[in-house]
């Protein structure tokens, strides 16, 4: 049987890697406490600092996306998650 998602949590990251960790580890404390299976998705958009080698080391489902988009900015990097 497959596991349900109750929740599902689109974070759009663009050179954030001085604040990514801190804000991930949070929303998994928070989402750890609730009653509720959760997923954290967090979609790259084109960072030109370090935050993909953050994310890659934090989540098991990231998406790279600066290539894939034709418009950057959270919006357009939500969508993607979306």
């Amino acid at each position: 049987m497959k596991n349900i998602i109750d929740f599902s949590l689109v974070l759009p990251v663009h050179n954030e890697e001085d604040i990514i960790e801190d804000v991930f580890t949070q929303i998994r404390k928070t989402l750890d406490k609730l009653s509720v299976s959760y997923e954290i998705l967090l979609v790259e958009n084109g960072s030109i600092d370090n935050s993909i080698n953050v994310i890659k080391k934090l989540a098991k489902k990231y998406d790279h996306t600066h290539s894939l988009l034709a418009h950057k900015g959270y919006g357009s990097a939500i969508i993607r998650g979306l």
